[in-house]
């Protein structure tokens, strides 16, 4: 009884910790989202707006990414695409202003 028992506790354990594990591409968008609030200084409401926009991107792609593994070239169009399909939503919800101060925040970051 002790064994059944105790076995039913760690499966129950098991799912709950699995089910509320966050997807990789959901740590990736939530890290971006960080690095936006901080380069451009961005309020809590900008922030939750822009957070849903950065999951959708990033889940985009990572699935490129698993669809064109191998094929460099290929996924570098898919990501250009999704980028160009989600810069206008960015844009909109952080302003052209904050959108510059980004790229030129990415753009010191490659250079170093």
């Amino acid at each position: 009884m002790k064994k059944s028992l105790l076995v039913l506790f760690t499966v129950l354990l098991s799912v709950s910790a699995f089910s509320q594990k966050k997807q990789q591409y959901e740590l990736t968008a939530e890290k971006v989202v960080k690095t936006w609030v901080e380069v451009c200084d961005l309020d809590v409401e900008t922030e939750k707006a822009l957070l849903p926009i950065m999951v959708e991107k990033q889940k985009e792609t990572f699935e490129a990414r698993n669809t064109h593994k191998g094929d460099k070239e290929a996924f570098k169009e898919a990501e250009k695409a999704i980028g160009k399909k989600y810069y206008i939503q960015i844009k909109e919800v952080v302003g052209q202003d904050n959108v510059k101060k980004m790229g030129e925040h990415w753009k010191a970051q490659r250079n170093k």
